[in-house]
């Protein structure tokens, strides 16, 4: 009987696979793993994956290769566990059962919830894309059915801390939280009579103090409004990655994955399932399509794809759902500005824009030149127009409705609240620094004693009860990310809103300082965010990049000079 040839050997170390052939094969292994990468000693490592353990089994059943059989039998394990998760997370896709005994269940949770927590349950890690209002945060919670992944954190914006904790007290009564005071860790129990809360909650600026002292004790997380981290570095990424390392299931839930640039799915996806996405340098080669000095993708819907099928992201539409709501009205509308009040706050920075268009000054000069220009330019552009953009509001108000008005800078604000002030506005910015103050604010708009609500363009994410008496949007000033917009008008288009009177939002847009710009810009980005979010979406013609913003934006200043 002839022997089989041997073409080669296949060792692991650690998380990688070691493998040596000759170069015929290593051309065909190539093509079959691109994520492949040579090293010094003439093998080629691939990342050790379930998935990959699987497409190295059939490799090898073409090209053998030597492999010692403990390293064979973790290899063939690894490749049934992957083959398993495959077909179970199918059948739970389809409506399948969890093949997992849960101490609780959730009745009130519906079908396509269950389906969200049941498929985290069986990976361990699950990004849940789910459009603006369907419930992500109980799609979230549902993970906590399972008594073994206690004690849970949970991780979100500042203001909606006490937001998550009434909606566990309400889905799961049985469990009991906790709301982190400090920023650093202290003893729980005597908050709760000795016993440890089953549920810690904090915002994002906490967790890089809490993370050293509770790594590893904790056996699940939920990431709420993932998009937080996006950038790489900071100290909240490093401290998400170190508890998320160890824990059993981690959750990330953000209708807006891609909130800039196609890259930032990246950095989420390596906090929640590391290595999936090759490193850095493979998915830049693989995926990445580069604008500017950002990294894109060069596909948004092709990855989106590909994280679903690896069961990594679920991401179901409101019609997906039988949940339709009718779409936002969005509406352009040109507004005045006061030139005066407009060149008179950019006076003395004429000279700060020729630099930024000559690059004269040194590299750590043009940085800093770059960030105040463009502060003082948008400042200036939202100022200019706040008293047009208080106008047209007040004729919305005037005919017996209320408004969210959104805008960015304190100067934009204080003119609102004086422009504005026989409707009592109320605020929801960065000024209102404690939860229990955007609460009041929240309440008054609610309530009626507040007519209009002045909103932070990147204040409420993740936000309820707005859309039961509210249904206008105006934008009295624009920001970089269209996703943010988005995000803006889901406060009101969500379950709980009147089907027969759709959102409108107006966009209050002048010809004047960084408005025109941003509006050019706020395309490009859609042609990351919207083709991820929706494969269906068309892409929007690239009319500009966002590399050197702020020179740009220095060139229309002088233009207009």
């Amino acid at each position: 009987m002839e022997q089989v040839k041997n073409f080669g050997k296949v060792e692991r170390f650690g998380k990688d696979w070691w493998v040596r052939t000759d170069p015929a094969v290593m051309m065909k292994l190539k093509r079959w793993f691109p994520r492949v990468n040579p090293n010094r000693e003439g093998a080629l490592v691939i990342k050790a994956t379930a998935e990959v353990s699987r497409d190295l089994e059939w490799f090898m059943s073409r090209f053998p290769m030597e492999m010692k059989q403990d390293q064979r039998t973790l290899m063939e394990q690894e490749a049934e566990e992957d083959r398993s998760l495959e077909i179970d997370a199918q059948e739970i896709i389809l409506g399948g059962s969890l093949k997992r005994e849960l101490k609780w269940q959730v009745p009130e949770a519906r079908p396509y919830q269950i389906i969200g927590g049941d498929l985290a349950l069986r990976t361990g890690r699950l990004l849940v894309a789910d459009d603006v209002g369907l419930g992500k945060t109980l799609t979230s919670l549902l993970i906590l059915r399972d008594a073994g992944l206690l004690p849970a954190l949970i991780i979100c914006q500042t203001h909606l801390t006490n937001q998550w904790q009434e909606e566990l007290e309400t889905f799961m009564p049985w469990l009991v939280s906790h709301i982190a005071k400090k920023g650093s860790p202290y003893k729980l129990s005597k908050y709760h009579d000795g016993r440890s809360p089953d549920v810690l909650i904090m915002n994002y600026a906490k967790l890089a103090g809490w993370a050293p002292a509770i790594r590893g004790k904790i056996k699940s997380c939920i990431f709420d409004e993932a998009q937080e981290l996006r950038k790489e570095g900071s100290q909240k990424y490093e401290a998400a990655g170190m508890v998320a390392d160890l824990a059993e299931c981690v959750v990330m839930a953000t209708a807006t994955p891609i909130y800039n640039y196609g890259d930032e799915i990246f950095n989420i996806v390596e906090i929640y399932a590391p290595g999936t996405l090759g490193d850095r340098d493979e998915f830049r080669r693989e995926w990445g399509k580069q604008m500017g000095n950002h990294l894109g993708v060069k596909d948004p819907a092709a990855l989106a794809a590909h994280l679903k099928n690896q069961s990594l992201m679920i991401q179901r539409t409101r019609k997906d759902v039988g949940r339709e709501l009718p779409e936002a009205m969005k509406i352009n509308h040109n507004v005045d500005s006061d030139d005066a009040e407009f060149n008179r706050l950019m006076e003395g920075h004429t000279r700060a824009a020729e630099l930024l268009v000559s690059r004269e000054a040194s590299r750590e000069e043009l940085f800093q030149l770059s960030g105040d220009f463009e502060w003082q330019l948008r400042r200036a552009t939202g100022v200019a127009k706040a008293k047009f953009v208080a106008e047209f509001t007040r004729t919305l108000l005037e005919s017996g409705e209320q408004v969210v008005l959104f805008g960015w800078h304190h100067d934009v604000y204080d003119i609102w609240r004086e422009e504005l002030k026989d409707y009592n506005p109320a605020f929801y910015t960065g000024q209102q620094r404690t939860p229990a103050q955007k609460l009041l604010a929240k309440t008054e708009f609610i309530e009626g004693k507040a007519r209009v609500l002045c909103m932070s363009l990147r204040a409420g994410a993740g936000l309820n009860g707005l859309q039961g008496v509210c249904h206008l949007a105006v934008f009295g000033e624009l920001d970089w990310s269209p996703t943010m917009h988005d995000q803006c008008v889901g406060r009101l288009r969500r379950d709980g809103m009147d089907v027969n009177d759709p959102v409108v939002a107006y966009f209050m847009v002048s010809d004047h300082g960084s408005d025109p710009m941003m509006a050019d810009v706020l395309n490009i980005k859609r042609t990351q965010s919207e083709p991820f979010i929706d494969p269906n979406a068309k892409l929007l013609t690239v009319k500009d990049q966002e590399s050197g913003r702020a020179r740009k934006l220095a060139a229309e200043f002088l233009k207009g000079k």
